[in-house]
Protein backbone atom coordinates (compact mmCIF):
# COMPACT_ATOMS: atom_id res chain seq x y z
CA UNK A 1 0.00 0.00 0.00
CA UNK A 2 1.06 2.96 -0.78
CA UNK A 3 0.65 6.09 1.36
CA UNK A 4 1.72 8.44 -1.42
CA UNK A 5 -0.46 7.54 -3.46
CA UNK A 6 -3.12 7.62 -0.99
CA UNK A 7 -4.18 3.36 -2.04
CA UNK A 8 -5.79 3.32 1.36
CA UNK A 9 -8.72 6.11 -0.33
CA UNK A 10 -9.61 2.92 -2.19
CA UNK A 11 -9.54 0.12 0.80
CA UNK A 12 -11.85 -2.16 -1.27
CA UNK A 13 -11.84 -4.51 -3.83
CA UNK A 14 -13.54 -8.01 -5.43
CA UNK A 15 -10.71 -10.02 -3.90
CA UNK A 16 -10.67 -8.29 -0.46
CA UNK A 17 -11.69 -5.68 1.81
CA UNK A 18 -12.98 -4.83 5.42
CA UNK A 19 -16.34 -6.60 4.12
CA UNK A 20 -14.69 -9.46 3.80
CA UNK A 21 -12.65 -10.15 6.34
CA UNK A 22 -14.94 -9.13 8.96
CA UNK A 23 -16.74 -12.31 7.61
CA UNK A 24 -13.92 -14.47 8.28
CA UNK A 25 -14.14 -12.82 12.08
CA UNK A 26 -15.51 -15.73 13.71
CA UNK A 27 -12.37 -17.77 12.15
CA UNK A 28 -9.57 -15.80 13.34
CA UNK A 29 -10.74 -15.65 17.07
CA UNK A 30 -10.57 -18.24 19.74
CA UNK A 31 -13.82 -19.66 21.76
CA UNK A 32 -12.60 -21.61 24.25
CA UNK A 33 -14.24 -18.97 27.06
CA UNK A 34 -17.50 -17.48 27.89
CA UNK A 35 -15.57 -14.31 28.19
CA UNK A 36 -14.16 -15.32 24.46
CA UNK A 37 -17.90 -15.22 23.64
CA UNK A 38 -18.26 -11.89 25.25
CA UNK A 39 -15.23 -10.12 23.78
CA UNK A 40 -16.83 -11.86 20.01
CA UNK A 41 -20.32 -10.43 20.72
CA UNK A 42 -18.57 -7.00 21.71
CA UNK A 43 -16.42 -7.22 18.38
CA UNK A 44 -19.46 -7.86 16.35
CA UNK A 45 -20.86 -4.54 18.15
CA UNK A 46 -18.57 -2.62 16.55
CA UNK A 47 -19.23 -3.14 12.70
CA UNK A 48 -21.62 -0.78 12.06
CA UNK A 49 -18.31 1.92 13.01
CA UNK A 50 -16.11 -0.02 10.97
CA UNK A 51 -17.96 -0.23 7.67
CA UNK A 52 -19.17 3.70 8.71
CA UNK A 53 -15.13 4.41 8.67
CA UNK A 54 -14.28 2.74 5.85
CA UNK A 55 -17.07 4.79 4.07
CA UNK A 56 -15.84 7.98 4.97
CA UNK A 57 -12.44 6.81 3.98
CA UNK A 58 -14.19 6.00 0.47
CA UNK A 59 -15.89 9.18 0.39
CA UNK A 60 -12.08 10.84 0.64
CA UNK A 61 -11.38 8.56 -2.23
CA UNK A 62 -14.77 9.41 -4.41
CA UNK A 63 -13.61 13.33 -3.67
CA UNK A 64 -9.75 13.04 -4.80
CA UNK A 65 -11.34 11.04 -8.02
CA UNK A 66 -9.19 7.92 -6.46
CA UNK A 67 -11.44 5.11 -7.32
CA UNK A 68 -11.51 1.43 -8.65
CA UNK A 69 -12.59 0.68 -11.97
CA UNK A 70 -16.46 0.05 -12.45
CA UNK A 71 -15.46 -3.90 -13.16
CA UNK A 72 -14.38 -4.36 -9.84
CA UNK A 73 -16.73 -2.59 -8.13
CA UNK A 74 -19.80 -4.05 -9.23
CA UNK A 75 -19.31 -7.17 -7.52
CA UNK A 76 -18.66 -5.86 -4.12
CA UNK A 77 -22.51 -5.32 -3.24
CA UNK A 78 -23.82 -8.21 -3.91
CA UNK A 79 -20.48 -10.22 -2.17
CA UNK A 80 -22.06 -7.68 1.02
CA UNK A 81 -25.21 -9.37 0.44
CA UNK A 82 -23.84 -12.82 0.05
CA UNK A 83 -21.97 -12.49 4.29
CA UNK A 84 -25.45 -11.65 4.86
CA UNK A 85 -27.08 -14.77 3.33
CA UNK A 86 -24.32 -17.27 4.76
CA UNK A 87 -24.22 -15.51 7.89
CA UNK A 88 -20.71 -16.76 9.03
CA UNK A 89 -20.91 -14.93 12.22
CA UNK A 90 -23.22 -17.14 13.54
CA UNK A 91 -20.53 -20.02 13.45
CA UNK A 92 -19.43 -19.31 17.18
CA UNK A 93 -23.13 -20.82 18.29
CA UNK A 94 -22.65 -23.98 16.25
CA UNK A 95 -19.61 -25.04 18.92
CA UNK A 96 -19.75 -24.83 22.10
CA UNK A 97 -16.85 -25.85 24.30
CA UNK A 98 -18.54 -29.05 26.43
CA UNK A 99 -17.81 -27.17 29.78
CA UNK A 100 -19.95 -24.34 29.09
CA UNK A 101 -23.24 -25.15 30.77
CA UNK A 102 -27.02 -25.05 29.19
CA UNK A 103 -27.56 -21.35 29.80
CA UNK A 104 -24.79 -19.81 28.79
CA UNK A 105 -25.01 -21.71 25.39
CA UNK A 106 -28.46 -20.30 25.35
CA UNK A 107 -27.47 -16.91 26.80
CA UNK A 108 -24.82 -16.21 24.66
CA UNK A 109 -26.80 -18.09 20.85
CA UNK A 110 -29.36 -15.02 21.92
CA UNK A 111 -26.71 -12.46 22.64
CA UNK A 112 -24.64 -13.19 18.99
CA UNK A 113 -28.09 -13.99 17.31
CA UNK A 114 -29.44 -10.12 18.42
CA UNK A 115 -25.85 -8.57 17.72
CA UNK A 116 -26.14 -9.68 13.97
CA UNK A 117 -29.59 -9.37 13.45
CA UNK A 118 -29.25 -5.17 15.06
CA UNK A 119 -26.05 -4.65 14.17
CA UNK A 120 -24.32 -6.43 12.03
CA UNK A 121 -26.64 -7.15 9.25
CA UNK A 122 -28.07 -3.47 9.11
CA UNK A 123 -24.38 -2.22 8.72
CA UNK A 124 -23.89 -4.07 6.04
CA UNK A 125 -27.33 -3.11 4.04
CA UNK A 126 -26.07 0.41 4.77
CA UNK A 127 -22.37 -0.34 2.78
CA UNK A 128 -23.75 -2.24 0.19
CA UNK A 129 -26.55 0.51 -0.46
CA UNK A 130 -23.33 3.02 -0.25
CA UNK A 131 -21.56 0.63 -2.93
CA UNK A 132 -24.74 0.57 -5.67
CA UNK A 133 -25.89 3.85 -5.29
CA UNK A 134 -22.89 6.67 -4.40
CA UNK A 135 -19.76 4.48 -5.07
CA UNK A 136 -20.43 2.02 -7.94
CA UNK A 137 -21.52 5.06 -10.43
CA UNK A 138 -18.49 6.82 -9.96
CA UNK A 139 -16.08 3.93 -10.66
CA UNK A 140 -13.39 4.69 -13.18
CA UNK A 141 -13.90 3.20 -17.08
CA UNK A 142 -10.48 2.47 -17.25
CA UNK A 143 -8.59 -0.14 -15.78
CA UNK A 144 -5.28 1.34 -15.97
CA UNK A 145 -3.24 3.08 -13.11
CA UNK A 146 -2.37 6.15 -15.53
CA UNK A 147 -5.73 6.62 -15.61
CA UNK A 148 -6.17 7.54 -11.66
CA UNK A 149 -5.37 11.70 -11.41
CA UNK A 150 -1.87 12.96 -9.94
CA UNK A 151 -2.03 12.64 -6.10
CA UNK A 152 1.59 13.34 -5.34
CA UNK A 153 4.10 13.99 -8.46
CA UNK A 154 6.54 10.93 -8.97
CA UNK A 155 9.91 12.45 -9.46
CA UNK A 156 10.51 12.23 -13.21
CA UNK A 157 7.05 10.87 -13.37
CA UNK A 158 5.35 7.06 -13.82
CA UNK A 159 7.83 5.89 -16.84
CA UNK A 160 11.16 6.89 -14.55
CA UNK A 161 9.09 5.32 -11.49
CA UNK A 162 8.60 1.93 -13.63
CA UNK A 163 12.35 2.05 -14.86
CA UNK A 164 13.64 2.57 -11.82
CA UNK A 165 11.90 -0.29 -10.32
CA UNK A 166 12.80 -2.18 -13.70
CA UNK A 167 16.24 -1.47 -12.62
CA UNK A 168 16.09 -2.52 -9.21
CA UNK A 169 14.36 -6.05 -10.90
CA UNK A 170 17.86 -6.33 -12.90
CA UNK A 171 19.66 -5.54 -10.21
CA UNK A 172 18.22 -7.80 -7.47
CA UNK A 173 16.36 -10.92 -7.76
CA UNK A 174 14.83 -10.73 -4.53
CA UNK A 175 12.88 -7.58 -5.22
CA UNK A 176 12.18 -9.16 -8.69
CA UNK A 177 10.86 -12.24 -6.48
CA UNK A 178 9.41 -9.90 -4.57
CA UNK A 179 7.73 -8.00 -7.00
CA UNK A 180 6.65 -11.35 -8.77
CA UNK A 181 4.97 -12.43 -6.21
CA UNK A 182 2.83 -9.27 -5.26
CA UNK A 183 1.55 -8.20 -9.18
CA UNK A 184 1.98 -11.45 -10.96
CA UNK A 185 4.10 -9.85 -13.20
CA UNK A 186 6.17 -12.45 -14.69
Amino acid sequence: MSYDLKNYEMPVNQQNGIHTRLADLALAVPFDSVQHYQDYISRLNQIPRVLDQTTEVMRRGLKDGLMPPKIVLEKLPAQCDGVIAANPFLLPTKKFPADFSDEDKKRLTEEITKAVNDDVFPAYRKFAEFLRTDYNPKGRTELSIESLPPVAPLPGGITAYLTSLAQLAAVSPAFRQSVVKRTSFR
